[in-house]
């Protein structure tokens, strides 16, 4: 019996099958409606997940967090003065399992200052702020809080359908040992998206460094898995960006948000993929 030789090509960033032999005029198109998920995607650029294991735990920590983290965000301007003390004092710490914080505030505390430090457990003695701390604690309170934001707002859309698959916290690495950590990836349509989260404070000359530097480095990601249309985000908590680093992320097929513009990142993304 005769096999049927079929010979066709997919279209870059469309899920159908174009048929070119036997030719047919017109060509016949087949609607490709498997979508992968992103594990599935990763394996198939040579990419495994080191860290699976425990991605359905850091995701079910970000949902229960849900509530606080947006509180954060809806405050950050009034309470970004804590978080970087915070962050001053617990950032060599993000790698032990924990921590004995001890540390004196430079002023009195405002009401709103008060009232976060308060939720998540802090003794408050003067200007003596103080806590026995577990990992992932401090790993929330120095920038962790921002991440689960963003990835709340991209999960919302996950079960309302309009995105196939969302993750937080992924560790890659490919056969060749390259390594990458993505912030938030998710699917869409068998495409590929990443999102990094930085939470920085000011638009001075070294946070500016910082965002120029991610931009390379999720350049590098986007040639690794699957170039196109703008794959990519840095989610900032920034009020403005710098404009030549627009223009080089642009280059690359990377969006950089502001703050304000990271509040309405669920309508972005509703607007691009809905």
């Amino acid at each position: 019996m005769d096999k049927k030789i079929i010979i066709g090509y997919i279209p870059l960033g469309k899920n159908e099958f174009i048929q070119i032999f036997p030719e047919t005029k017109p060509l016949k198109t087949y609607e490709i409606k498997e979508r992968l998920n992103l594990e599935e995607y990763l394996s198939s650029y040579g990419f495994g997940i080191q860290n699976k294991n425990s991605l359905e735990k850091v995701k079910a920590n970000a949902l229960t967090r849900r509530e606080s983290s947006q509180w954060i965000l809806d405050n950050y301007e009034q309470v970004k003065g804590v978080l970087g003390f915070l962050y001053k004092n617990l950032k060599d710490a993000r790698d032990q399992k924990g921590y004995q914080l001890s540390a004196a505030f430079d002023r009195d505390p405002a009401n709103i200052e008060l009232e976060i430090l308060e939720k998540h457990g802090f003794e408050i003695e003067d200007r003596l702020i103080s806590r026995d701390m577990k990992k992932d604690e401090i790993v929330y309170l120095t920038g962790g809080w921002f991440e689960e934001y963003v990835f709340n707002e991209v999960y919302v859309l996950v079960q309302q359908g309009m995105l196939d698959d969302a993750r937080i916290g992924v560790h890659i690495e490919s056969h060749s040992r390259t390594s990458n950590d993505l912030d938030i990836a998710f699917m869409k349509d068998n495409s590929f998206y990443h999102i990094e989260c930085k939470t920085l404070g000011n638009e001075n000359e070294e946070e500016q460094f910082i965002i120029r530097e991610e931009i390379y480095k999720k350049g590098a990601i986007s040639t690794l898995l699957g170039k196109g249309e703008k794959r990519a985000m840095i989610c900032t908590t920034q009020s403005q960006i710098n404009e030549s680093l627009t223009n080089r992320a642009q280059a690359y097929g990377i969006e950089i948000l502001t703050l304000e513009q990271v509040r309405n990142l669920k309508s972005r993304l509703k607007k691009r993929f809905g």
